[in-house]
């Protein structure tokens, strides 16, 4: 299973990179125990979100919020009703937070990225 990678692109931790090692799922809330605290984020529950493992692939869940999470941005944004698979690229927006999915550092999808970025 590869590690979770993922860009903050909004709010208080804007361009920082979080990375989230194998088994484990990642809980997104303003409660206690959320791996990604929002506390300051009024349009998050307390158990808002979470991405996990399964099926070779990481998925993203809405785990009951009462405002949603919304996968992709602009006119192709949609809210989520069911866990959905992730690709790296995928952007995802909690609250007022908006988080990208990178490919796990050191595979050809990242140096692909860094090399892009570069340029």
């Amino acid at each position: 299973m590869p590690e979770l990678v993922l860009t903050s692109m909004s709010g208080p931790d804007d361009g920082s990179v979080l990375r989230f090692a194998e088994h484990m799922d990642v809980t997104f809330g303003r409660g206690q125990g959320s791996s990604i605290s929002l506390l300051a984020d009024p349009e998050v529950s307390r158990r808002h979100g979470r991405l996990f493992w399964s099926k070779g692939a990481w998925w993203l869940e809405d785990l009951g919020s009462a405002n949603g999470i919304f996968l992709h941005e602009f006119a192709r944004s949609q809210k989520i009703l069911t866990p959905v698979k992730l690709s790296p690229g995928d952007i995802f927006r909690i609250g007022r937070s908006r988080f990208r999915i990178e490919p796990p550092f050191g595979t050809a999808g990242s140096r692909q990225a860094a090399k892009a970025t570069a340029t």
